[in-house]
């Protein structure tokens, strides 16, 4: 679909969102409600005539652009070979995961020792692999859903637990940008449920808040690493004293 159609059609869902029909767009740009259905229809409409219908519906340009990417499907989760092609490749995985936190070409250059040719081969095996798109003027768009993650036992959590995790577990947590709780209780399957939905919810404020400060300086933004577990879990030390 092209990008004429995909706008048109996010105009149709502000119009939705908004409460407003053919017949007022027509009002007000003074035009016959059929005119505009077969603008609509053609993806006719000139930018002048969009902006105008914005202004009419008290949101801009930008914001409509929003809503059209937001429209666009998103990739949720990669495939089992594509995180292996990610491990397999320490640069390629490096440059995905500066991708991931909206990291734009020159800020990738200016804190990693690579090229810019070599920047550019590995940000078009991330497009083919459709975590992103690499722009005119190497500018990076990501085509990632706000839930993104990574499979469940695939390569990337393999790897975490077998290259990352000791060295994230290595801190005393103990200053005031870093926190580790540890509980332990007897828990109702309802209880182990609501517990599930709340670190889904946490999950989610975590993605939010990445998304929302993405424009921020990377000066102001730091790496930041949030693990949630649960489970059904008793310590093994203490299984020999069962009856």
């Amino acid at each position: 679909m092209s990008q004429a159609k995909k706008l048109h059609q996010a105009l149709k869902l502000a119009l939705k969102q908004k409460t407003k029909t053919y017949r007022d767009v027509a009002e007000c740009l003074n035009l016959s409600e059929a005119s505009v259905k077969r603008l609509f229809a053609t993806a006719g409409f000139t930018l002048k005539r969009i902006d105008k219908i914005c202004e009419w519906l008290g949101i801009d340009f930008v914001g409509l652009v929003e809503l059209m990417e937001q429209q666009q499907p998103k990739l949720n989760e990669l495939s089992h070979a594509q995180e292996q092609q990610l491990i397999d490749d320490s640069m390629l995985l490096l440059v995905a995961i500066s991708a991931l936190n909206y990291w734009q070409f020159d800020e990738i250059l200016r804190h990693y020792e690579l090229s810019a040719t070599v920047l550019i081969q590995k940000l078009a095996t991330l497009d083919r692999m459709g975590i992103l798109e690499l722009l005119p003027g190497n500018r990076i768009k990501l085509i990632v859903g706000n839930n993104f993650k990574w499979q469940a036992r695939g390569p990337i959590q393999t790897y975490f637990r077998s290259r990352v995790e000791q060295e994230f577990f290595h801190h005393d947590f103990n200053d005031d940008s870093s926190a580790m709780v540890c509980l332990n209780g007897m828990m109702t399957d309802d209880a182990l449920a609501q517990l599930m939905q709340a670190l889904e919810k946490l999950s989610e404020q975590f993605n939010e808040l990445n998304h929302v400060q993405r424009k921020l300086p990377i000066a102001d933004r730091h790496g930041t690493t949030l693990v949630l577990a649960l489970r059904r879990w008793q310590f093994s030390a203490f299984a020999d004293f069962r009856k």
